[in-house]
């Protein structure tokens, strides 16, 4: 499957085998051309490492779960013991989250099921893994917004209404995703040191969050908001608002929730 995956994607991107084993070598992975050719070819291997699928996620620019689901190619994983019933992508990509639980053993019972590994693993994760992965989640949406709303300096009033939705402009979008960075900290402050996960710090103009997370002390569109994000997010944004301007009719744009992008 990650043979499948790996190799729709390099055709779409039109990699060659010695440009792939250039990409892999770059990520850590010393890969000479022929070995590359057998791994491809699904002649030389029957399964991979872990760093491995890390380093093809890394050189194609996916996520190693879309190779690892065999992602674009396969509606279903194979059926088996490792997945049995469970073969929706959905469900197992949620369980690699921690967001799903399989059904146990056969000799489990309920009470031996509530005292297993997966049970604790599936606690950790409830409190820790989604939170960071919540974390990191809503840094990104910041930064998103800020370059939206930094790029909506560059137009007139009238324009920046038929482009962005209001809840960009209101700042609704933002300050969500500020609330929402907040919990994810708090309930990290919360849980017992050994189990929790550190977060990374905030930018410096994000540190209120922690210390009175409800209160938005200044206006975002006041603040030098490219403190939030960087040059080429805003770039893109500017970009793609000038795409929406140019190509898409007023009535078509208010139909676009473009802020959660």
């Amino acid at each position: 499957m990650v043979v499948d995956s790996v190799n729709t994607l390099r055709s779409s991107g039109d990699f060659t085998i010695k440009e792939m084993a250039a990409r892999l070598a770059h990520y850590g992975w010393p890969v000479s051309v022929a070995t590359l050719t057998g791994i491809l070819s699904g002649r030389k291997r029957g399964s991979f490492t872990i760093a491995e699928v890390m380093a093809f996620a890394r050189a194609l620019n996916v996520s190693p779960l879309y190779l690892i689901l065999g992602l674009p190619k396969h509606a279903n994983l194979p059926a088996g013991p490792l997945f049995g019933d469970e073969r929706d992508i959905g469900s197992v990509a949620a369980w690699f989250e921690g967001g799903y639980t399989m059904k146990g053993h056969p000799d489990d019972d309920l009470v031996r099921e509530n005292q297993s590994p997966q049970w604790f693993v599936e606690a950790i994760a409830r409190q820790g893994l989604r939170d960071v992965l919540d974390h990191a989640h809503m840094l990104r949406m910041i930064r998103w917004q800020a370059a939206q709303l930094v790029a909506a300096r560059d137009f007139q009033a009238d324009d920046v209404a038929r482009v962005l939705p209001a809840a960009v402009l209101d700042q609704t979008y933002f300050w969500d995703a500020v609330n929402r960075l907040s919990a994810a900290r708090a309930m990290q402050r919360r849980l017992d040191p050994n189990w929790s996960i550190s977060l990374p710090p905030l930018p410096n103009w994000l540190q209120f969050v922690d210390v009175e997370p409800s209160q938005q002390v200044e206006d975002p569109m006041n603040t030098d908001l490219r403190t939030l994000t960087s040059e080429d997010l805003i770039e893109q944004a500017r970009q793609r608002i000038r795409d929406l301007i140019a190509e898409a009719p007023p009535s078509d744009l208010g139909r676009r929730d473009i802020g959660n992008d």
